[in-house]
C-alpha cells in the first residue's frame, strides 16, 4: 500500500505549474519516477486472484499515465510546439484503445465487442478532439 501512496504524489507533481522551467524538469523527473516505481512495484496475489494493492496499482497507473499525457498537451500548447499536442492526444487514444481491449474482451464476444469497442472508441475521439480545443483556447 505504500508503494500505491508514493506512487499517486509522484504522479500529482506532473501537475506543477507551467510559469517556470524548474517546475518543467520536476515534472519531467516526477513522470520519469512515477514511471519507474511502478514498474518496479509487485503487488501481492496471483493473475486469477489479484490483491486490493494490485486494483491500486492499476488506478495508479492509470491516473499517472493520463496526468503525464494532458501535462504534455498543455506543455506544447504553452511553449507553442504544434507536435506535442496530437502526440499526447495520439498516446492517449492508443491507451484507450489498449484498456478497452483488456477489459471488455473477457466480457464481450465477436459482434457485440466491435460494438461496443466502437462506441469507447468514438466517444474517446470526441473526447480528445473537443479536450485538444478546449486547451488550444485557453492557453493561447
Amino acid at each position: 500500500m505504500g508503494g500505491g501512496a508514493v506512487t499517486v504524489v509522484l504522479g500529482a507533481v506532473v501537475a506543477v505549474r507551467l510559469g517556470s522551467g524548474r517546475g518543467q524538469v520536476a515534472a519531467m523527473l516526477g513522470i520519469l519516477a512515477a514511471g519507474a516505481l511502478l514498474a518496479v512495484w509487485e503487488p501481492g496475489g496471483s493473475m486469477t486472484s489479484p490483491s486490493g494493492e494490485a486494483l491500486v496499482r492499476a488506478i495508479a497507473g492509470i491516473v499517472c499515465y493520463i496526468l503525464a499525457a494532458a501535462w504534455f498537451a498543455v506543455l506544447g500548447t504553452s511553449r507553442s510546439l504544434p507536435g506535442l499536442v496530437p502526440m499526447a492526444a495520439g498516446a492517449l487514444v492508443v491507451f484507450v484503445t489498449t484498456q478497452s481491449f483488456a477489459v471488455f474482451a473477457p466480457l464481450f464476444s465477436g459482434a457485440a465487442l466491435f460494438l461496443v469497442l466502437g462506441a469507447v472508441f468514438l466517444g474517446t475521439g470526441v473526447l480528445v478532439y473537443r479536450s485538444r480545443r478546449l486547451i488550444t483556447k485557453v492557453t493561447s
